[in-house]
């Protein structure tokens, strides 16, 4: 499902072979591959690989050799790597980029809470994830009670590198969760991998090492069963998804042709109903994230949509949508006494930031008003999707 962590899978059993075989340098080497080759978790790696300098640093008691070692600099030259790329490429913010980041609102309670849950449920369900891997290895630590202290001195040890990372991009996801909702890729795209090969490592060198077959099967067995079931109900649920979300192709054709004739501005509005809003619609829960038009960016770089749908649904559980730029930008109306009434405050927003284009679910109708502003509607004829080309706006129109 997720083909593009698969490089990440590679990299973390050649540190483990290699952290194995005392090839120090290598191993560390092969972690900072995973900040270049899968920039996402960049944040996560050079935190914890900074951590791990920091910590030798103390250890050697403040040596400043600890700064021109080969570890360091190949840090700081990941990181000036990264920097320089991004920067050369970076085009700027533009005014409607900065009113996404720019719209969240900070409220401590719903910091914390936030900050709580992620880390106690995420540490509550990952444990219940892998409740088979660690019921396979009971009757090990029973037999070996003695050896269990330093069995575990050992793991840690021989693993801190890979335990740190772990630790590391759950407190950074807590820590900026509240406000990037994509933040979950810091502990999902390297954390759940890590674990998955330490357990499955560790399994094999027991039944290996100790050779209690009569131990393994049952658990083996029902890993292998809920392996199976688990690739089944994933094939199923893809399968569903990509026919949910299948377009005919004359509707994406005469998008593409509108995108590449007519429409400069890359970022178009997205609008959904309240239904859409529904907690077992993901959609709902992120509407700032999961928008309308995912197909665009495939037709032309940067193109991309944003939602203009205000907090109208009886379904809203998500902060992320009530502190989105189209509701930040009512609640300024407000204070300034200019606001009119919501689908007047959805005009102004897209005169401000010259948006030209509209994509809505089918559960929209949009208000009559909206009428005048059209210029060409194309609708899908298996989605039921509704793409909306807008007439340019006078600039001497007012807001």
């Amino acid at each position: 499902d997720m083909p593009k962590l698969s490089i990440i899978y590679i990299l973390i059993i050649a540190y483990i072979s290699l952290i194995g075989n005392k090839f120090y340098q290598a191993s560390w080497f092969a972690l900072l591959l995973l900040a270049i080759v899968y920039t996402p978790i960049a944040p996560v790696i050079i935190a914890s690989l900074s951590i791990c300098l920091l910590i030798e640093f103390i250890k050697n008691k403040f040596n400043k050799a600890t700064w021109i070692s080969f570890q360091f600099i190949s840090l700081l030259c990941v990181v000036l790597y990264i920097g320089l790329f991004y920067g050369v490429i970076n085009k700027g913010t533009s005014d409607i980029q900065m009113a996404t980041f720019s719209s969240k609102v900070f409220n401590i309670r719903n910091y914390l809470k936030t900050f709580v849950d992620i880390i106690g449920k995420t540490t509550l369900q990952t444990g219940i994830l892998y409740i088979t891997f660690i019921v396979l290895l009971v009757p090990f630590l029973i037999r070996k009670k003695s050896n269990v202290k330093l069995l575990l001195y050992n793991f840690i040890n021989t693993n801190f590198q890979l335990i740190l990372i772990i630790i590391t991009s759950l407190v950074l996801w807590a820590v900026v969760g509240n406000f990037i909702v994509a933040s979950v890729e810091f502990f999902s795209s390297i954390s759940i991998p890590i674990i998955s090969i330490i357990f499955m490592v560790l399994v094999l060198k027991v039944v290996k090492k100790y050779n209690y077959k009569k131990y393994s099967l049952i658990p083996l067995s029902i890993i292998a069963i809920l392996c199976v079931y688990f690739f089944i109900i994933n094939a199923k649920e893809v399968r569903a998804a990509d026919s949910c979300n299948i377009y005919s192709r004359e509707y994406l054709s005469k998008i593409n042709d509108l995108v590449k004739r007519k429409i400069i501005n890359p970022y178009g509005g997205s609008i959904l109903s309240p239904i859409d809003y529904e907690p077992n619609r993901s959609a709902g829960q992120y509407t700032l994230v999961y928008t309308n038009g995912l197909y665009l960016k495939y037709m032309k770089n940067n193109f991309n949509t944003i939602s203009i749908s205000p907090d109208s649904s009886s379904y809203y559980k998500a902060a992320i949508l009530a502190s989105s730029p189209i509701n930040l930008f009512i609640r300024e109306q407000i204070k300034n006494h200019i606001f009119k009434n919501t689908t007047q405050s959805q005009i102004d927003f897209i005169r401000k930031y010259n948006i030209q284009y509209l994509i809505t679910s089918p559960h929209v109708q949009l208000d009559s008003v909206f009428d005048s502003l059209i210029d060409t509607q194309i609708t899908d004829s298996i989605s039921h999707e509704h793409f909306i080309l807008l007439k340019p706006f006078n600039t001497n129109d007012s807001l």
